[in-house]
């Protein structure tokens, strides 16, 4: 039996976000492959009864992904920056049309420090994504809380949330 257990990373709810039955917490086996960290818990709400769509996420990490982290957070539109540099080198003609204004700038809530990232489609006929980080440090080691979803604001009281009960 403890062989088994060993075989599977059970799933973990992420603290702060909900625990009703429109979030689905992921198992682990899938993501523990992450070069970046370890994951200890990953969240998602996708579906219809979703008030917006959602994913939460929680790393640790180390070493150099640690340091590469950090350095990040310290300044977010590294991250913006290097996102549209690729954005620009796309010589993908089925997305030359579409325009992604990305902004990015730091924010914290409890005490803990992080970024909001924005990618703002520019058009009709395209959407927009957002996305936070939270970090924590432990030691050696950096315990980060990343959120992705439809809204800024949404994006906001997620790692709000987070930082209350989870950090």
């Amino acid at each position: 039996m403890a062989a088994l257990a060993g075989c599977i990373a059970v799933p973990r709810s992420v603290e702060g976000v909900p625990s009703d039955a429109e979030w689905l917490v992921l198992p682990l086996r899938s993501w523990a492959a992450i070069e970046h960290g370890e994951p200890e818990a990953v969240a998602a709400c996708l579906g219809p009864p979703c008030a917006e769509r959602m994913k939460v996420s929680i790393l640790r990490l180390r070493g150099d992904q640690a340091r590469d982290a950090r350095a990040v957070l310290a300044d977010p539109s590294r991250l913006a920056r290097g996102l549209s540099e690729l954005a620009r080198a796309d010589d993908n003609p089925r997305r030359a049309d579409v325009a992604t204004r990305i902004s990015a700038e730091r924010f914290s809530a409890d005490g803990l420090s992080g970024f909001v990232i924005a990618l703002e489609g520019e058009g009709a006929r395209t959407r927009s994504a957002f996305g936070g980080a939270l970090a924590r440090e432990e030691g050696a080691d950096l315990r980060v809380a990343f959120v992705v979803g439809d809204s800024r604001e949404g994006v906001e009281g997620a790692l709000r949330q987070i930082a209350a009960r989870a950090f």
